[in-house]
């Protein structure tokens, strides 16, 4: 196979010219590679460049998200091995470095260096054997494994705080272990024997399954001497495996082939090139390459196996089961020239990468498929299958041209790409001069399979089983269409790759529509700034200059923009001139208002912007857009909306409008934030459309589950950046027909911050009625009189409606019917109504209608707050905030009591709780230097008192 490729810039995209399933190719400055993945599917490859080892960071798409470029000390090699832990971290074993990025760091010994998600130096252990690394390992603890060569029984090994002598012996294997926090747990050496004449020694590999250390080499004219009585006393060319027990360090059991190829007496010479292992299944294979007449020893236990020729080189591979018991072995019949045979395992399969091919097995030993990779100059260096994923990364080298590369494949699916663009001057190519579409939804005639375009100029990517499928673009627009119309693609086996299924976007005829689109970016709450993000978007053809007109709703002020220009017609009205949006493009501002200090909780702010040209533009519903927000006091910032709680069942076309708002309230940086949004089937799937989020986002469905993947987004905490600390995702799906009374659809997503576990969301729920909306409430508020709570509302009709139920709530959350008033009947200006609360509860009100239809089914209000009485906040207080070690809750003017005392996290989990009697005391400390830093809440509820405090702990 020929191939040839294009250098060009550093990691600039380039066109695979390969046969097999090629997802992305990407130019790396970096060689010898070692490559592993995180819990969230970005690469690390960590490699050599010049005197320098270099690691970087990518998305699983191939984005770089940083590089670390570590510069040698003098008499180090560049080079090392990498492992990732469950909380994103990054330690790399190399032989020692003075700066990174060109900051001098004074580490010049070889060891681990742990680095964090972003790239931070974190720690480094010295380790002072540094003649050659095996790769570094991780077990399910974080613990770590590094193994290494040395030379002569006199060298001492030193890691972290341990120093040990090597024994007895010619040279030396060494194995250490250290915690994640870079404490030394153990190091240990196992000696080889000289036998005399010419010798040869390699440890080449190191796989971890469980609690044990399998470790392979190979050697001549030397015996490896394990502990526990364990020699292996293989007098001649030798590969072998040793097992070792990861909590004590003791040898398990080793094994060892005599592979005799030419011996005058004890002297043996032979080439055994590098030895490999990896482990799946309960089975560990053993690769090698085999030269020239060879024999496999014992022959009790592997069948022995002979061929002629010099020049001859072929890999064989060995199984064995977990107690060190040969179980099979084979030779290829594949022959190999120059390069390393290399072996890595997933799940049940094996992957074999025997000179220009990538072979893989079951554990039957079953050859799946073959593909061929490319060959010299273009050289594989590494490859790795990620465990969590189908993938596989392959890095190569350009030995003749130069340059070095990395690539992602798929394995067990064929992959059918393209991209969706704007083809403006319709020549069916796409250039600089068209517009590519992302968030475009592609369709197949298998309803399982569905693909999202992505940022990358358009791009989607369908992983398919052999089949054939035919392919559709939804149009996001009424007057325009994709073409073709449709694609067909056919799959044959699970190697095949087809590109160019492209779907161009041409407009019907010239128009103008353009669309705003107003979103909060956090909650609005009295007395602070609350920000909003505008977006506008040119649907239409030609570049069109938009303005925005905003009508600022009471209780509101303008205090500043950025990324537009305001124009202030009066106290309550706005301008906000967007610029000169080109075709498909959007442009987006951030506003902040001023929420006034007159503000209540539960008092509704109504956004009702208009995008400008109106008069003259073709499609005018999206010219308008609707935020309704609701003031609030204390919020649980990760929350899920939904526009309409009650639909019509007639009226399926109407899309639900979702937004799913995110804050990270942690005590760092978020650096990947990802939102699972499983879809209810009672929605159209391939309805779905992408309206607006905060950050840069990739979108991808995987049967019902949509997921919005924010990576990198740089997401600071609440705690250092409030304002920043927030993001949301916007979308709208329309149900799936048919549609029944009394449907309701349920939806709630989880978000992932960085390796955290996921924060679920409240509960969306739309719910299908056969008449209209009961009733349209235009107001309801809640005032505090001398002795008792006024409630009004205001409707603005009512057809087909019974009557209201007052409810009342001490937590918000657990609410109990006071009262009942019935309807007073439809009217076209509206009915207005109030209720007496004449034994409101100390503390804190929480009031809600339920607003009931002839038939009985039901709709909620939004809730309103009232603080009945100040009596709580002057017998309660909670100091000091911001807490660092205790936290104190002080009784002062109570009588004797029991108080239910409570400390939760931002999440609502109870992480201390008392009940206590002020009768004995009246002050109470909470020891919180254990907890992590971040927001809390202080609740204290007796039968009269309900008060809660936000806390911020800070050590």
């Amino acid at each position: 196979m020929k191939a040839v490729l294009t250098i060009c810039l550093f990691f600039c995209v380039t066109e695979s010219v390969f046969s097999q399933a090629w997802v992305w190719e990407k130019s790396v400055n970096a060689y010898n590679n070692s490559i592993v993945t995180d819990r969230n599917d970005n690469i690390i490859i960590l490699g050599q460049n010049g005197n320098a080892t270099v690691i970087s960071k990518f998305t699983k798409d191939g984005l770089m998200l940083w590089s670390n470029r570590l510069t040698k000390a003098a008499a180090f090699n560049a080079g090392g091995t990498v492992v990732t832990d469950k909380k994103g971290n990054i330690y790399a074993y190399t032989n020692g470095f003075d700066s990174i990025n060109s900051q001098f760091t004074g580490i010049k010994s070889s060891g681990v260096t742990k680095f964090g998600p972003n790239g931070n130096l974190q720690w480094h252990t010295f380790y002072t054997v540094s003649t050659s690394e095996l790769p570094i390992q991780i077990d399910d603890s974080d613990n770590l494994y590094i193994g290494s060569l040395g030379y002569f029984s006199v060298t001492p090994i030193t890691l972290g705080s341990i120093t040990i002598t090597t024994g007895s012996g010619f040279r030396f294997m060494s194995l250490g272990s250290i915690s994640s926090s870079g404490a030394a747990r153990w190091v240990r050496a196992f000696a080889f024997t000289n036998i005399g004449g010419f010798s040869l020694l390699d440890a080449n590999n190191m796989s971890l399954s469980g609690n044990t250390l399998y470790v392979t080499g190979y050697s001549t004219n030397l015996s490896l001497q394990l502990d526990n009585g364990i020699n292996l006393t293989n007098n001649r060319c030798s590969s072998w495996l040793a097992a070792i027990n990861c909590s004590t360090a003791q040898s398990k059991w080793g094994k060892a082939h005599s592979l005799i190829y030419y011996c005058s007496g004890l002297n043996c010479n032979c080439s055994l090139p590098a030895v490999n292992a990896s482990y799946t299944s309960g089975k560990l294979m053993l690769i090698n390459n085999l030269e020239g007449a060879f024999v496999f020893r014992p022959l009790d236990t592997i069948a022995s196996f002979l061929t002629q020729g010099l020049s001859v080189i072929k890999p064989y591979y060995t199984i064995y089961d977990t107690a060190g018991n040969s179980i099979k072995g084979k030779v290829f019949e594949e022959q190999q020239a120059t390069n390393p045979t290399r072996i890595i395992s997933r799940n049940n399969f094996f992957f074999l990468q025997v000179q220009d091919s990538l072979i893989k097995i079951d554990t039957a030993f079953n050859r799946l498929w073959r593909i061929t990779l490319p060959v010299y100059p273009l050289v594989v260096e590494n490859i790795y299958a990620p465990p969590n994923s189908n993938d596989i990364v392959v890095t190569y080298r350009n030995y003749v041209a130069g340059g070095n590369y990395i690539a992602k494949m798929v394995d067990s699916a064929g992959v059918i790409s393209g991209r969706t663009y704007a083809d403006w001057n319709n020549d069916g190519v796409y250039t600089s001069a068209d517009t590519a579409l992302s968030n475009i939804l592609i369709t197949t005639n298998n309803s399982a399979l569905r693909s999202i375009s992505g940022n990358d100029s358009g791009r989607y990517f369908m992983y398919s089983a052999p089949g054939a499928y035919t392919l559709n673009a939804n149009s996001p627009h009424p007057y325009y269409q994709f073409l073709p119309a449709t694609h067909t693609a056919t799959i044959t086996q699970y190697t095949d790759t087809i590109r160019g299924k492209d779907f161009r976007l041409r407009p019907l005829f010239n128009f103008i529509d353009v669309a705003v689109n107003f979103s909060a970016l956090d909650n609005a709450r009295p007395g602070h700034i609350a920000h909003y993000k505008v977006t506008v978007k040119n649907f239409g053809p030609v570049a069109t200059p938009i303005d925005v007109g905003l009508k600022l709703p009471p209780l509101t002020t303008y205090n500043t923009i950025t990324g537009a220009t305001v124009t202030v017609n009066a106290p309550d009205s706005i301008t906000i001139a967007m610029g000169n949006v080109n075709p498909w493009q959007k442009n987006t501002a951030l506003l902040f208002l001023n929420v006034s200090t007159s503000a209540v909780a539960g008092d509704k702010l109504r956004y009702y912007p208009r995008a400008y040209p109106y008069a003259t533009d073709t499609l005018k519903y999206n010219n308008d857009d609707t935020l309704i927000q609701i003031v609030r006091a204390s919020f649980d910032p990760n929350e899920k909306e939904v526009n309409a709680n009650k639909q019509v069942v007639a009226d399926t076309s109407k899309a639900l409008v979702y937004t799913i708002h995110f804050q990270n309230t942690g005590t760092d940086t978020a650096f990947y934030v990802r939102i699972a949004d499983t879809l209810s089937a009672k929605l159209n799937a391939n309805s779905f459309n992408f309206i607006d989020a905060s950050h840069t986002v990739t979108t991808e469905i995987k049967n019902n589950v949509l997921n919005f993947i924010f990576n990198p987004i740089a997401l600071p905490d609440s705690t250092h950046n409030e304002p920043l600390s927030h993001g949301f995702v916007k979308f709208s799906i329309k149900p799936a027909s048919p549609v029944n009374i009394a449907d309701t659809i349920y939806n709630r997503s989880a978000i992932y911050f960085d390796f955290n576990s996921p924060v679920i969301t409240n509960q969306a729920k739309t719910w299908f009625s056969n008449s209209p909306l009961p009733v349209l409430l235009k107001s309801f508020v809640a005032e505090k009189q001398t002795n008792y709570v006024l409630l009004k509302f205001v409707t603005g009709a009512e057809p087909g409606f019974k009557n209201f139920i007052i409810e009342r709530s001490a937590d918000g959350i657990n609410f109990n019917a006071i009262g009942t008033i019935a309807s007073m009947g439809d009217a076209n200006t509206g009915r207005s109504y109030s209720f007496m609360d004449l034994s409101p509860k100390q503390g804190i009100n929480f009031y809600r209608l339920k607003m009931v239809d002839i038939d009985g089914r039901f709709t909620y209000s939004w809730i309103v707050i009232v603080q009945f009485s100040d009596k709580d906040q002057q017998v309660v207080k909670v100091f000091p905030n911001p807490a660092n070690d205790n936290l104190y809750i002080n009784f002062s003017n109570t009588v004797p009591a029991i108080f239910s005392c409570r400390l939760l996290d931002a999440a609502g989990k109870t992480v201390w709780g008392n009940d206590i009697n002020t009768a004995t005391r009246n002050t109470v400390p909470i020891n919180t230097a254990a907890l992590a830093e971040g927001i809390y809440f202080v609740t204290v509820k007796n039968g009269e008192i309900s008060y809660r405090q936000k806390i911020v702990i800070k050590h």
